[in-house]
């Protein structure tokens, strides 16, 4: 997955969020795989996410860059942030969930 398949899913067309994608991306697949307990390695040896994980990648990423995250604000510079992925994401990843021994 790169930031132009985040890019076209969140139909994004600006270059905004591209360096906070470019740093993300790589951390929140890495997220997804251990919430899933899935590496998403196909036959090929090769990593290959399913459209509902990219679908979820993306939208995470849109979720943190824009104001929903935001919990709490004074009227200085202060900012509170709810990282927790919100259950509508989540549900995107539940078919890719792997049970762990």
């Amino acid at each position: 997955m790169e930031v132009s398949d985040v890019k076209s899913i969140l139909r994004w067309k600006t270059t905004k969020h591209d360096d906070y994608t470019t740093t993300m991306l790589p951390l929140m697949i890495e997220a997804v795989k251990d919430d899933c307990n899935n590496p998403f390695i196909d036959e090929n040896g090769k990593e290959s996410l399913p459209g509902g994980v990219q679908i979820a990648v993306a939208k995470w990423i849109e979720y943190n860059t824009n104001q929903a995250g935001v919990t709490g604000r004074s009227q200085g510079v202060s900012y509170s942030y709810d990282v927790n992925v919100p259950d509508s994401i989540k549900s995107f990843l539940r078919p890719y969930k792997r049970l762990r021994f």
